[in-house]
């Protein structure tokens, strides 16, 4: 039962990150800034949410989702 609740609470944790990444990213996608500083602002706050490489290259896939539209492949 304890394994169970941490796989939980980290899937719980991750996708919390990925909705407020997500979030941040609209608003800068969104913002009036020139497409350089819209690409900084990006690569600046992918990095603080998502340190580590395997994280980056999982929350491409959750951007390219998003961008077409499609439900984000959170477990239930």
């Amino acid at each position: 039962y304890y394994l169970q609740a941490k796989l939980k609470g980290i899937a719980d944790e991750w996708k919390m990150r990925v909705n407020h990444y997500l979030q941040q990213r609209d608003t800068i996608l969104n913002s009036n800034m020139s497409d350089t500083a819209k690409q900084q602002a990006l690569h600046t706050l992918k990095h603080q949410y998502f340190p580590n490489t395997a994280e980056q290259i999982r929350i491409e896939t959750f951007e390219q989702l998003k961008d077409q539209g499609q439900i984000l492949p959170f477990p239930n």
